[in-house]
């Protein structure tokens, strides 16, 4: 075996009864059923096929979970053999390009965005019988979790989990993922299994929302003045672009996209669903849009989006699956080389287990890894030669991660610990079961996954006792009736170096700048100067956006406190706000072990030279802008810092679009308030601030993402000598909902007479006037005082906080929209606006509580109803407590007896109900928590008079 992996069949262990085999499993680990998963996910008819589709989809994530802790770089050990290889230089990945350049984007800038995008079309009820898209994006989002767990929350992970079938589904809620949301993920997930009867698979308008809202979610994520995180789409289908023919009632209302269209689609106007052959030619006209330069396929490469696909069915048609290639990896689709942004994971059953093999070897700077095949142990042997492998761990390697897949029910797998007692996993067959165990000081952590599926993660502890040695593991079949049974074990030993930029870097233009890069752990941990053993060498490369001009800058120079140094000189005419620094370790251990190298990108600030406005915005995203009327453009603002020596000035040079944008001659751009030209700059005082704000208008209606840079001028005033300077953009097009189709109709109907528009646009309000679906939300009531300055909560909570995270419990209901319900008894109605062009909106009300000094005092509820919008994420409620209108005297209620002698501007007692999102409750209740501070203050006055009060 090459690379220090020695892996030999054994014949001698320590020694075991067998027999107290599956006595020791209740003892040795706990198992927990599995969260959030649909139960008939995890039956033991399972067929073969959705297993090895689980398998891959976990290896898959593993990518992703050791993206932020190494950038991917690893050599592939191709051959079975006793002998520990030896130092091999130029140690290579088998990571294609685009997983090599994710990885080393989240590891270097410790944020991702990502859309797990679902397929939800009728075909799957053919195609995935058993649901393996679910299980295997609930694999995915396990991994992207332990991701988080790793980096000890260094890395954040912003999850989307959004279906299409006729269209994406536009309001499929964002969250944080880490531990405290993972169940309502998995949750969410699991509601896709029912989720298999879209009319539609259609890939353009999946591809389309999944992007636009990966760059909504990115501006959030985004700090001010920083750079947007790092973006992936996982996209699961079952491989074929379908779009149907509306000829039916039926057919023409199931079709529907998220705008209530469905004679048409927004990227084929002009193309009749409601005519036969409609749907073919959709299609047809979407691979178009999907291949023609600058088209969707295209977008995602100029955005630096990463798009993955994963066929769910080895039945798809060579020509479809060679199409699905197409669009996320090039070859024939769009203008752009797309294999450093895409992957199809794709293929039969054996294809799609070599592909992940090599997946998981590139994760985490493996040693080596090995795929054999075993048969199971008799139940009457502790261990046989044709059901056990042994394989040798350096000491410099912190984990290993072993993959198994077993035919039959009964298989229990020893493994033992150098210097340790074997322990032993409980048996297969129990899926969705998972537990830890110590070998020695050796932490193990084991998951059954399917009835069939299991792996096996083990992790070095601080002293390394029982790490560093030869590992054994064996599969015994306990039952007796199936001796010989078929085991595929791939067993991956795992390094754990990641090279680092030292923290607020910063580079000048025209200088010589001295830069510093250490090692770390995947935590983030510095690696002390003795920490490694053996060879280390380090190298650096930087390439300026604006240019793609790359830079060698060739080894760094080791130093006594182990850090690393280099310098790079930046060339006056980089005009980039910043640069992308490469880092890439190599390292060999004492033992002769070779690494993979291990990479990592991040960007860097440059400062011009001094003298010079200095751009502090270096990527601007833009909109979205919709349609072509003035009042769609968008606006954004450019923040530029002056000189400290002198004044300066700033303007808009052009907008280069990236080549064959979609907007190409479309969008243009223009400066607001100064800076339209090199004569008509903003100035900036010496040692001031200035903002250049842009407007961008579109002369069509357009769909999709555009990008490219912005390039400035800068002047010295006082020198009279000018610089450019370059901006990253992406602007957002959306076309107006319905715009065509709502015009046609309106015009109709005005032939009928003036009323029906009216009434067709009342009853269109009331037919989508829903509530979001409650199973998506959790809600609370707390008893709170609110005085002109301030709302505090009654009961004194830890720190004061306002909302607790367990003041909050799921509403309840089920995942469709609603257009009533009731909570805290308060009732929640959807109402349509005496305003036709209004949309629709919430009413609450509390029965029996009228406004302060009301005439109602004791009456109904007409006029006291808060408005509150239909999707009640982050959204609140204020009811003051009961006052009689007539007298001081107390009255008792909920909150005891109320003392109305006091006056009237002091503090009002009162029940706060808010609403936040299942998915991502920790970060909603924090922001929640500063809405209110900020904002139910200045309802002080408004609660004197009313009962109740809402945002």
């Amino acid at each position: 075996m090459e690379l220090g992996c020695k892996m030999t069949s054994s014949k001698t262990a320590p020694k075991q009864n067998p027999t107290a085999l599956n006595k020791a499993h209740a003892k040795k680990a706990t198992p927990q059923k599995g969260r959030g998963k649909d139960p008939r996910l995890t039956r033991a008819t399972v067929t073969k096929a959705v297993l090895v589709i689980l398998l891959l989809s976990l290896t898959l994530v593993p990518l992703l979970i050791t993206l932020a802790g190494t950038a991917g770089a690893t050599g592939t050990a191709g051959a079975t053999g006793a002998a520990t290889t030896k130092a091999r230089q130029g140690a290579t990945s088998p990571l294609t390009p685009a997983l090599q350049r994710l990885a080393a984007c989240v590891s270097g800038q410790k944020q991702l965005a990502v859309v797990l995008l679902v397929d939800e079309s009728g075909s799957l009820r053919k195609t995935d019988p058993g649901n393996g898209r679910v299980i295997a994006a609930q694999a995915a989002v396990n991994g992207l979790a332990e991701l988080v767990r790793r980096s000890n929350d260094q890395v954040r992970i912003d999850l989307q989990v959004a279906g299409f079938g006729v269209d994406f589904e536009r309001d499929a809620p964002w969250g944080t993922l880490n531990a405290g949301s993972l169940a309502a993920t998995q949750e969410r997930v699991a509601s896709f299994a029912d989720r298999n009867r879209g009319f539609d698979t259609d890939y353009v308008n999946a591809l389309q929302g999944a992007q636009l809202s990966l760059q909504n979610q990115a501006k959030l994520m985004t700090p001010e003045n920083e750079e947007p995180p790092c973006t992936a789409v996982l996209w699961f289908t079952d491989g074929k672009f379908d779009v149907e023919d509306r000829l039916t009632p039926r057919s023409k209302d199931v079709g529907k996209d998220a705008n209530g269209n469905s004679q048409f689609k927004d990227y084929a106007p002009d193309v009749d669903l409601y005519l036969n052959g409609g749907g073919q030619a959709i299609v047809e006209r979407g691979k178009q849009t999907l291949c023609v330069g600058g088209g969707v396929a295209d977008q995602y490469r100029s955005s630096q989006t990463s798009l993955f696909g994963v066929a769910l069915t080895t039945q798809i048609d060579p020509a479809d699956q060679e199409f699905l290639r197409s669009v996320v990896a090039g070859g024939g689709c769009g203008d752009q080389d797309g294999t450093q942004n895409g992957d199809l994971l794709a293929g039969d059953l054996g294809q799609l287990v070599s592909f992940f093999d090599q997946v998981v070897t590139g994760l985490g700077n493996p040693s080596s890894s090995e795929t054999v095949d075993l048969t199971t142990c008799p139940s009457t042997t502790e261990q046989c030669a044709q059901g056990t492998k042994t394989f040798d761990v350096d000491g410099a390697l912190r984990r290993f991660h072993v993959l198994a897949q077993v035919d039959t029910p009964g298989v229990a797998v020893r493994l033992t610990a150098p210097g340790a007692a074997p322990v032993d996993i409980p048996v297969s067959g129990n899926a969705g079961t998972s537990g830890a165990v110590q070998a020695g000081e050796t932490a193990i952590t084991w998951a059954w996954l399917s009835a069939n599926a299991l792996t096996i993660d083990a992790e070095s502890s601080p002293s390394g006792n029982n790490w560093a040695g030869t590992w054994t593991v064996t599969f015994i079949d306990t039952t007796g009736k199936n001796p010989g049974a078929p085991v595929r074990a791939q067993i991956y030993l795992f390094g754990d170096v990641v090279p680092q930029l030292k923290e607020g870097t910063k580079f000048r233009a025209g200088e010589e700048n001295k830069f510093v890069a250490v090692l770390t752990r995947s935590e983030g941990t510095p690696i002390p100067a003795a920490g490694l053993t053996g060879t280390t060498t380090m190298t650096a490369t930087v390439t300026d956006p604006s240019s793609n001009k790359t830079v060698d800058l060739g080894p760094l120079t080791k130093q006594p406190d182990g850090t690393w140094q280099g310098v790079y000189r930046a060339e006056n005419e980089v005009s980039a706000a910043s640069v992308n620094m490469s880092l890439t370790a190599n390292v060999t251990t004492a033992t002769g072990v070779a690494l993979p190298p291990s990479s990592a990108t991040s960007p860097v600030v440059v400062l011009p030279p001094i003298g010079f406005p200095i751009i502090i915005t270096r990527s601007l995203s833009v909109g979205p802008i919709s349609g072509t009327k003035a009042q769609s453009a968008g606006v954004a603002k450019i923040k530029v810092e002056g000189s400290p020596n002198t004044a300066t000035c700033v303007w808009l040079d052009q907008m280069k679009l990236d080549p064959g944008s979609l907007a190409a001659g479309k969008l243009s751009v223009a400066a607001v308030n100064g800076g339209a030209s090199e004569k008509n700059c903003l100035k900036i005082k010496k040692g001031g601030a200035e903002e250049l704000e842009l407007r961008f208008t579109s002369s069509e209606s357009l769909r999709g993402l555009a990008t490219g840079q912005l390039q400035l001028g800068t002047r010295s005033l006082e020198a009279n000598k000018n610089r450019p300077a370059t901006v990253s953009l992406d602007v957002q097009l959306v076309k107006p909902a319905n715009a065509g189709l709502a015009g046609t109709l309106f015009a109709i109907l005005m032939l009928l007479g003036v009323g029906l528009p009216i009434l067709a646009f009342y009853v269109t309000n009331f037919i989508v006037g829903k509530f979001a679906p409650r199973a998506l939300m959790e809600g609370c009531s707390v008893k709170v005082k609110l005085t002109e300055t301030s709302v505090e909560r009654l009961e004194t909570a830890v720190g004061g906080a306002l909302l607790l995270p367990e003041d909050f419990a799921a509403l309840g209901g089920d995942s469709k929209p609603s257009k009533s319900f009731d909570y805290s008894g308060v009732h929640f109605r959807a109402a349509v606006s005496r305003n036709p062009f209004s949309p629709p909106f919430g009413k609450a009300s509390a029965a029996g509580q009228p406004a302060i000094g009301s005439d109602r005092a004791g009456g109904g509820t007409a006029g006291t109803a808060a408005r509150i919008p239909l999707w009640i994420s982050k959204e609140w409620l204020f009811i003051p407590e009961r006052v009689s209108s007539q007298s001081a005297a107390s009255s008792a209620d909920e909150f005891g007896d109320l003392d109305r002698t006091k006056p009237a501007d002091t503090a009002i007692t009162g029940r706060l109900i808010a609403f936040v999102p299942a998915l991502g409750r920790f970060a909603a209740i924090a922001a929640l928590q500063d809405t209110l501070r900020d904002r139910l203050p200045s309802r002080y006055e408004q609660a004197k008079k009313v009962r109740l009060v809402t945002v």
